[in-house]
């Protein structure tokens, strides 16, 4: 789309999809194309699963941002959904061949949190070549 924006939405999930009665999905990832310029992929709350990946490789995002507050046990009996955690969020940021990635979801809820430095050890050693970006609470970013 030469100019425009465009928006394309995949379904996202926690452990399950979830929808409404009419059977519209609940949760969704989106891909965001700005031109031929820029795609940049906000993952939404969701956790990786084989067709998330499989829809979002083909673009090669310029940016990725996913989420890397995870879940577990406790949270789940807690009621909390899960996402990503910040393994998951590497590795799929990786897979799909983002050129920078964003983990998202940092700090925003106590209850339902891992820490960044975690997504950042794991990232540098497993793929130590990846860009992120890791963002201060209302820093402003101008991708090039």
């Amino acid at each position: 789309m030469d100019g425009g924006i465009s928006v394309h939405a995949h379904a996202a999930k926690h452990e399950d999809f979830e929808s409404t009665a009419e059977g519209h999905h609940l949760f969704l990832s989106y891909m965001l194309r700005f031109g031929d310029d820029l795609d940049l992929f906000h993952a939404g709350d969701t956790i990786a699963f084989p067709e998330l990946e499989a829809w979002v490789e083909p673009f090669q995002p310029d940016i990725a941002m996913l989420p890397i507050n995870g879940r577990d046990y406790v949270r789940q009996t807690a009621g909390i959904s899960g996402n990503m955690n910040y393994r998951e969020a590497a590795d799929f940021g990786y897979r799909v061949g983002a050129r920078l990635i964003v983990p998202m979801h940092v700090g925003l809820f106590r209850h339902n949190d891992e820490n960044p430095a975690y997504f950042v050890d794991y990232l540098s050693t497993v793929y130590p070549n990846q860009p992120f970006h890791l963002f201060a609470s209302g820093e402003r970013s101008v991708f090039p």
